[in-house]
């Protein structure tokens, strides 16, 4: 019973891992578009697929650091 519950739970998050990762292709594929992205006196045009990429891991890492910090104290 128990390697059945293990499998059916391997299951499930595979199937969670490919929806996302399907999600995430789309929301890459309609964004393509170029935008320009300011900063103080720094300008750059790069796909808005990428720059949400950029965010993402951005706060992905900001948010692993303040894990990592409250986790000590």
């Amino acid at each position: 019973m128990m390697s059945t519950l293990k499998s059916k739970f391997a299951f499930g998050k595979l199937g969670l891992s490919l929806a996302l990762m399907i999600a995430l292709m789309i929301i890459f594929f309609q964004n393509t578009r170029p935008v320009a992205v300011e900063l103080l006196f720094w300008e750059v045009n790069l796909p808005l697929a990428f720059l949400l990429l950029g965010v993402a891991l951005v706060s992905a890492a900001i948010l692993f650091v303040l894990v990592l910090i409250k986790g000590r104290s």
